[in-house]
Protein backbone atom coordinates (compact mmCIF):
# COMPACT_ATOMS: atom_id res chain seq x y z
CA UNK A 1 0.00 0.00 0.00
CA UNK A 2 2.80 2.43 0.80
CA UNK A 3 4.38 2.11 -2.69
CA UNK A 4 1.02 3.15 -4.24
CA UNK A 5 1.21 6.53 -1.95
CA UNK A 6 4.49 6.88 -3.52
CA UNK A 7 3.69 5.86 -6.76
CA UNK A 8 0.73 8.65 -7.02
CA UNK A 9 3.32 11.24 -5.02
CA UNK A 10 5.58 10.64 -7.12
CA UNK A 11 3.03 11.21 -10.43
CA UNK A 12 1.67 14.26 -8.86
CA UNK A 13 5.42 16.15 -8.21
CA UNK A 14 6.53 14.74 -11.82
CA UNK A 15 3.13 16.39 -13.37
CA UNK A 16 3.08 19.42 -11.08
CA UNK A 17 5.06 22.41 -12.87
CA UNK A 18 5.58 25.50 -11.81
CA UNK A 19 4.53 28.35 -13.87
CA UNK A 20 3.28 31.61 -13.27
CA UNK A 21 0.70 33.44 -14.55
CA UNK A 22 0.90 34.04 -18.39
CA UNK A 23 -0.56 36.97 -20.49
CA UNK A 24 -1.34 37.13 -24.23
CA UNK A 25 -1.66 39.52 -26.90
CA UNK A 26 -3.44 38.89 -29.40
CA UNK A 27 -5.70 41.40 -32.06
CA UNK A 28 -8.78 42.30 -31.24
CA UNK A 29 -11.25 40.22 -33.24
CA UNK A 30 -15.01 41.14 -34.28
CA UNK A 31 -17.77 38.56 -34.66
CA UNK A 32 -20.52 39.60 -37.68
CA UNK A 33 -23.86 38.84 -36.88
CA UNK A 34 -25.96 37.91 -39.77
CA UNK A 35 -28.28 41.64 -40.05
CA UNK A 36 -30.48 42.68 -42.60
CA UNK A 37 -28.01 45.31 -44.45
CA UNK A 38 -29.93 48.78 -44.94
CA UNK A 39 -28.66 51.02 -47.26
CA UNK A 40 -28.29 54.55 -45.35
CA UNK A 41 -29.55 56.37 -48.20
CA UNK A 42 -33.32 54.32 -48.11
CA UNK A 43 -35.19 56.01 -45.35
CA UNK A 44 -38.81 55.63 -47.08
CA UNK A 45 -41.48 52.63 -47.59
CA UNK A 46 -43.74 52.91 -50.20
CA UNK A 47 -46.54 50.96 -51.49
CA UNK A 48 -49.40 51.18 -53.75
CA UNK A 49 -52.93 51.79 -52.67
CA UNK A 50 -56.07 51.28 -55.09
CA UNK A 51 -57.57 54.44 -56.83
CA UNK A 52 -60.86 53.82 -55.44
CA UNK A 53 -59.94 54.07 -51.76
CA UNK A 54 -60.09 57.98 -50.39
CA UNK A 55 -57.63 59.88 -48.98
CA UNK A 56 -58.09 61.12 -45.77
CA UNK A 57 -55.90 63.52 -44.07
CA UNK A 58 -52.76 62.51 -41.75
CA UNK A 59 -52.57 62.52 -38.19
CA UNK A 60 -49.81 62.60 -35.30
CA UNK A 61 -49.10 58.89 -35.56
CA UNK A 62 -50.79 58.16 -38.94
CA UNK A 63 -48.42 58.47 -42.00
CA UNK A 64 -51.43 57.56 -44.47
CA UNK A 65 -55.05 57.06 -43.49
CA UNK A 66 -57.83 55.81 -46.35
CA UNK A 67 -61.49 55.35 -46.20
CA UNK A 68 -62.20 52.07 -47.89
CA UNK A 69 -65.34 51.92 -49.44
CA UNK A 70 -67.68 48.60 -49.68
CA UNK A 71 -69.07 47.61 -52.97
CA UNK A 72 -71.57 50.03 -54.00
CA UNK A 73 -72.72 51.31 -50.59
CA UNK A 74 -72.09 54.87 -49.70
CA UNK A 75 -72.19 54.42 -46.07
CA UNK A 76 -70.48 51.58 -45.50
CA UNK A 77 -66.60 52.44 -45.43
CA UNK A 78 -63.63 50.71 -43.60
CA UNK A 79 -60.78 52.33 -42.14
CA UNK A 80 -57.37 51.82 -43.33
CA UNK A 81 -54.25 53.45 -41.91
CA UNK A 82 -50.37 53.44 -41.63
CA UNK A 83 -48.43 54.31 -38.37
CA UNK A 84 -44.94 54.34 -37.61
CA UNK A 85 -43.03 54.29 -34.57
CA UNK A 86 -38.91 54.39 -33.28
CA UNK A 87 -37.92 51.09 -31.82
CA UNK A 88 -40.20 48.06 -31.24
CA UNK A 89 -42.88 50.19 -30.19
CA UNK A 90 -43.78 48.30 -26.62
CA UNK A 91 -43.44 44.75 -28.33
CA UNK A 92 -45.63 42.75 -30.34
CA UNK A 93 -47.57 40.82 -27.25
CA UNK A 94 -48.69 44.31 -25.74
CA UNK A 95 -49.91 45.47 -29.07
CA UNK A 96 -51.69 42.45 -29.72
CA UNK A 97 -53.27 42.91 -26.49
CA UNK A 98 -54.43 46.48 -27.41
CA UNK A 99 -55.75 45.57 -30.36
CA UNK A 100 -57.52 42.60 -28.98
CA UNK A 101 -58.68 45.19 -26.12
CA UNK A 102 -60.18 47.86 -28.98
CA UNK A 103 -62.65 44.78 -30.54
CA UNK A 104 -63.57 43.73 -26.90
CA UNK A 105 -61.97 40.55 -26.74
CA UNK A 106 -59.80 39.10 -23.36
CA UNK A 107 -56.04 38.98 -24.02
CA UNK A 108 -53.70 36.50 -24.21
CA UNK A 109 -50.42 35.17 -23.18
CA UNK A 110 -47.38 34.57 -24.89
CA UNK A 111 -47.99 31.21 -24.95
CA UNK A 112 -50.91 31.53 -28.01
CA UNK A 113 -49.50 34.18 -29.92
CA UNK A 114 -47.12 32.84 -32.86
CA UNK A 115 -50.44 31.04 -32.80
CA UNK A 116 -52.51 33.88 -34.31
CA UNK A 117 -49.64 35.50 -36.58
CA UNK A 118 -49.31 34.85 -39.96
CA UNK A 119 -46.26 35.49 -42.31
CA UNK A 120 -46.64 37.26 -45.39
CA UNK A 121 -44.24 36.68 -48.35
CA UNK A 122 -42.04 39.45 -49.17
CA UNK A 123 -38.92 39.81 -50.66
CA UNK A 124 -37.06 41.81 -47.59
CA UNK A 125 -39.23 42.70 -44.90
CA UNK A 126 -40.37 40.23 -42.55
CA UNK A 127 -44.08 40.84 -42.17
CA UNK A 128 -46.42 39.36 -39.83
CA UNK A 129 -50.58 39.72 -40.33
CA UNK A 130 -52.70 39.12 -37.67
CA UNK A 131 -56.65 38.59 -38.44
CA UNK A 132 -59.13 39.66 -35.64
CA UNK A 133 -62.69 39.74 -35.37
CA UNK A 134 -64.83 40.91 -31.85
CA UNK A 135 -67.30 38.59 -30.36
CA UNK A 136 -70.53 39.89 -31.64
CA UNK A 137 -72.47 38.74 -34.52
CA UNK A 138 -71.03 38.67 -37.88
CA UNK A 139 -73.18 41.20 -39.99
CA UNK A 140 -72.57 44.33 -37.24
CA UNK A 141 -69.01 42.48 -36.12
CA UNK A 142 -66.18 45.23 -35.37
CA UNK A 143 -63.12 43.25 -37.01
CA UNK A 144 -59.35 44.10 -37.86
CA UNK A 145 -56.90 43.53 -40.23
CA UNK A 146 -53.36 44.26 -38.59
CA UNK A 147 -49.48 43.91 -40.71
CA UNK A 148 -46.51 44.93 -38.74
CA UNK A 149 -42.74 44.85 -39.53
CA UNK A 150 -39.50 46.88 -38.42
CA UNK A 151 -38.01 48.75 -41.01
CA UNK A 152 -34.54 50.76 -40.39
CA UNK A 153 -35.24 51.06 -36.74
CA UNK A 154 -38.91 52.29 -36.98
CA UNK A 155 -41.95 49.66 -36.07
CA UNK A 156 -44.76 49.93 -39.20
CA UNK A 157 -48.53 48.78 -38.67
CA UNK A 158 -50.80 48.17 -41.49
CA UNK A 159 -54.29 48.33 -40.25
CA UNK A 160 -57.87 47.91 -41.74
CA UNK A 161 -60.27 48.03 -39.42
CA UNK A 162 -64.03 48.26 -39.92
CA UNK A 163 -67.09 45.45 -40.10
CA UNK A 164 -66.32 42.09 -40.95
CA UNK A 165 -68.06 42.09 -44.47
CA UNK A 166 -65.93 45.41 -45.04
CA UNK A 167 -62.91 43.25 -43.84
CA UNK A 168 -63.48 40.03 -45.81
CA UNK A 169 -64.32 42.02 -49.27
CA UNK A 170 -61.04 43.67 -49.06
CA UNK A 171 -58.36 40.80 -47.72
CA UNK A 172 -56.94 40.06 -50.75
CA UNK A 173 -55.99 43.23 -51.52
CA UNK A 174 -55.05 44.47 -48.03
CA UNK A 175 -52.61 41.56 -48.20
CA UNK A 176 -51.78 42.74 -51.90
CA UNK A 177 -50.99 46.27 -50.43
CA UNK A 178 -48.51 44.42 -48.25
CA UNK A 179 -46.87 42.80 -50.73
CA UNK A 180 -46.31 45.94 -52.98
CA UNK A 181 -44.11 47.58 -50.26
CA UNK A 182 -41.10 48.70 -51.81
CA UNK A 183 -38.88 52.00 -50.89
CA UNK A 184 -37.43 54.85 -52.46
CA UNK A 185 -34.09 56.33 -51.80
CA UNK A 186 -33.28 59.99 -50.97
Amino acid sequence: MLKLYLIILVVFLVSCEKSGIMTYKVPKQTISVAQLSVDKQINNIIWVIPDTWIEQDQTQFRVSSYKVPFGDNPTIFGDFSVVKFPGDAGGVLANVNRWRDQLDLKPIGIDRLASLLIAVDHPFLSISFLELHSNKSITDSESMYVAFFIFNEHSYFFKLVGSSNVLAAHYDVFIGILKSIGYKRD
